[in-house]
């Protein structure tokens, strides 16, 4: 059983916010949360849903050149002017293709969600979480996993930008 729920004209992180507070009111076990400037596999949420996984990405690629992989593992740096502890991520370049990589973070693009996450990261997952070097997507994927969550992307279900798209991608 589907449902569709959009959430417009809302800064990102609060859509976000907005979307997984009414998957939870509605009961549903996973979120699809998919960016409307991509395009995706017509089975999608099908190939996702096949790996039973708590948070699993569909690769994608950012949207500013060099056009990494949203597909991030984290290193952990200290800043010594500001004396504080931070996350480094970097694009996974030489992926597996075709596989279920298991990673640090993904970019939220095309992603499924187990409600599962919800009801145990304490909220707020999106609203909070944003920072100069990296988005609330990235973010959430650490927070979860500081409650045990593993996050993995799909290297064979691939994502395009309608440029890509219109270029034959």
């Amino acid at each position: 059983e589907f449902a569709l729920h959009s959430v417009g004209r809302y800064f990102t992180p609060m859509a976000r916010e907005l979307l997984c507070e009414e998957a939870l009111r509605m009961g549903v076990d996973y979120v699809l949360m998919t960016d409307d400037d991509m395009l995706y596999p017509r089975d999608l949420a099908f190939r996702l849903l096949a790996h039973q996984k708590d948070i699993v990405g569909a690769l994608a690629f950012t949207r500013k050149p060099p056009h990494t992989p949203v597909l991030y593992l984290c290193d952990v740096l200290y800043d010594s002017v500001a004396h504080i502890q931070g996350p480094r991520f970097r694009s996974v370049l030489n992926y597996p293709p075709n596989a279920l990589v298991r990673c640090d973070a993904v970019g939220f693009g095309a992603v499924l969600l187990a409600t599962r996450v919800l009801r145990t990261v304490p909220k707020h997952w999106f609203a909070k979480n944003a920072a100069k070097d990296t988005g609330e997507d990235v973010l959430f994927c650490l927070e979860a996993a500081k409650h045990g969550f593993l996050t993995y992307m799909d290297t064979s279900t691939k994502t395009l930008t309608d440029i890509e798209a219109q270029a034959g991608g």
